[in-house]
């Protein structure tokens, strides 16, 4: 929807506004809702939750900046939120902060790893670890080195209120 000189430039003023008020540009994504344009920012912050406020702020702040610059060549929506509980995770950095966290991903297509009898497409495990290359998912007790240019989508599972590893077992066994 938007060449890449206009992504980059909406890119950096969201980086530049985000950093100026003290969280962090954790995504964003320009889609059709309803037949409307929607510029999607996601913001977030280290070891603290993202307030209405903090949402309130950059949205100010962007929206002018986005009106004086002008990068976007048609009408859109701005709307800025926090990745929410089950975030999606994109960048290495995502990954990095999701060390510890049970995760739903989706590879590029079904593959098989060493010492695994089946081949994984959609699959759930716990992040352990990761490099620069990988990541290092406990699947059912074994480790499964995955690289990043597998990954299609992955996601945080948030279980509220159970242990995130109990709910592992239960989904296993259909219940």
């Amino acid at each position: 929807m938007l060449d890449s000189l206009a992504s980059a430039k909406v890119k950096q003023l969201a980086n530049d506004i985000a950093s100026r008020e003290e969280v962090q540009l954790y995504d964003l994504e320009l889609i059709t809702v309803g037949g409307r344009k929607v510029l999607r920012v996601f913001i977030s912050k280290k070891n603290a939750s993202v307030s209405v406020d903090d949402c309130y702020r950059v949205s100010q702040a962007l929206s002018l900046q986005l009106d004086v610059e002008d990068p976007i060549p048609f009408t859109y929506d701005l709307e800025v939120s926090s990745p929410g509980l089950e975030r999606h995770l994109k960048e290495k950095w995502h990954f990095e902060e999701a060390i510890g966290e049970n995760l739903k991903l989706t590879l590029d297509q079904a593959r098989n790893f060493e010492g695994q009898e089946r081949k994984f497409r959609n699959f759930e495990a716990k992040l352990v670890a990761m490099d620069d290359e990988k990541l290092i998912l406990d699947y059912e007790g074994s480790l499964l080195p995955v690289p990043l240019v597998y990954i299609e989508k992955a996601r945080i599972i948030f279980t509220f209120g159970r242990d995130k590893e109990k709910v592992s077992k239960l989904k296993k066994k259909g219940r």
